[in-house]
């Protein structure tokens, strides 16, 4: 009996010791369902477009969100995009996107990088690239799928993407 008491105690302290993310609530967001990907099958409802300026906020205001800066016309993201909402259809995630096609800002591109710098290493900043973000901190990331590959991802390619995307995404999933 002491045993299962000291057991309950140790997870009560474990589950106590968890910090508490938090949430922006007032971003400008848009639902993009990425159809503009021509390797989406179908829409997703998981993306909430917003501008790389607002993406600083996660790191100004100490934001916690799941981040995807990528292009349609990247042929990296084209294999990128489909895993990811796959991914967040399966643990009912929400990742925040910058479409950064149509919205790029050298200066808030500076800004981000430097926010990030410590998760980016010397490769910089390249699409498509996945944050998770805890509390205004890039504590993960992970740039392009594998390898240098052009065209679909294999199968076991794919399945290697997911593995990483998951192991990336450790903190969201339950």
């Amino acid at each position: 009996m002491k045993k299962l008491i000291c057991l309950f105690m140790a997870l009560l302290c474990l589950t106590g010791c968890k910090e508490k993310r938090v949430f922006i609530d007032d971003l400008n967001v848009v639902p993009n369902d990425m159809m503009s990907y021509e390797t989406m099958s179908e829409p997703s409802s998981h993306f909430l477009e917003i501008t790389m300026e607002e993406s600083l906020r996660f790191f100004e205001e100490g934001g916690s969100g799941i981040l995807m800066i990528s292009r349609s016309t990247c042929p990296h993201c084209l294999n990128a995009v489909p895993v990811m909402a796959e991914i967040a259809e399966k643990y009912d995630l929400t990742i925040y996107y910058v479409d950064c096609g149509k919205d790029f800002d050298a200066e808030h591109l500076n800004q981000l990088e430097q926010y990030t710098k410590d998760v980016l290493g010397k490769r910089g900043l390249m699409v498509p690239i996945v944050f998770s973000i805890i509390n205004g901190k890039a504590v993960d990331q992970h740039i392009g799928t594998i390898a240098e590959e052009d065209g679909l991802l294999s199968d076991e390619q794919k399945e290697q993407v997911i593995s990483i995307y998951e192991d990336l995404l450790k903190d969201w999933i339950n």
